[in-house]
């Protein structure tokens, strides 16, 4: 029973798990470092690792004070057999689901040119472009014209916090939204 109505109605234990998982709607599962790696799908191209690293290279911990250097995301995938427009897209959101960042590779020069291997995508977001906050990161590998071929949501969530500036001792949030082109580069490893 919870304010009034029944939650879940099973022996205790399993109806206390159930009333004490996340919900539904929160960004999704948290850890201590922004990295998360896969399982091979043996499709024709899957998706392997993302992390998140700061200026040093480092993987950056998912729950920290806002960086005040760039940052840099990196996607490691394998591609199985010739898959022409193959692109891979990057996109971070708010805790409202709210597009922050949206990117693609289709304009590199890998786009029509992915012969099998193992690749690395790295996409640099700028310094500071990032407030206060929760952010959930989402990947995908597609194909032009089909469905995504692999993708995560939500695989990273980070929950980054303003202890620097007077604003934040006012509990000022700045939203961000970028409409402009990142940088991306991708190689074979």
């Amino acid at each position: 029973m919870d304010r009034g109505g029944i939650q879940a109605a099973s022996e205790p234990g399993p109806a206390i798990e159930s009333y004490v998982a996340p919900h539904p709607t929160t960004l999704g599962p948290t850890s201590n470092v922004a990295e998360r790696t896969f399982p091979d799908t043996k499709k024709p191209a899957s998706i392997r690792a993302v992390r998140i690293l700061d200026v040093n290279g480092d993987i950056l911990r998912t729950s920290a004070p806002i960086p005040n250097e760039p940052l840099v995301v990196e996607i490691d995938y394998v591609v199985r057999e010739e898959t022409s427009d193959l692109y891979v897209v990057f996109s971070m959101v708010n805790a409202f689901d709210e597009d922050v960042v949206w990117q693609y590779d289709a304009e590199t020069d890998v786009f029509n040119n992915r012969p099998p291997g193992e690749y690395r995508a790295q996409i640099s977001l700028p310094d500071r472009m990032l407030r206060a906050g929760s952010y959930g990161v989402n990947i995908a590998l597609v194909q032009l014209g089909h469905p995504a071929i692999d993708y995560h949501i939500r695989p990273i969530v980070l929950e980054l916090s303003d202890n620097r500036s007077l604003l934040a001792t006012k509990n000022v949030k700045w939203p961000s939204n970028l409409s402009m082109p990142l940088p991306w580069k991708t190689k074979t490893f």
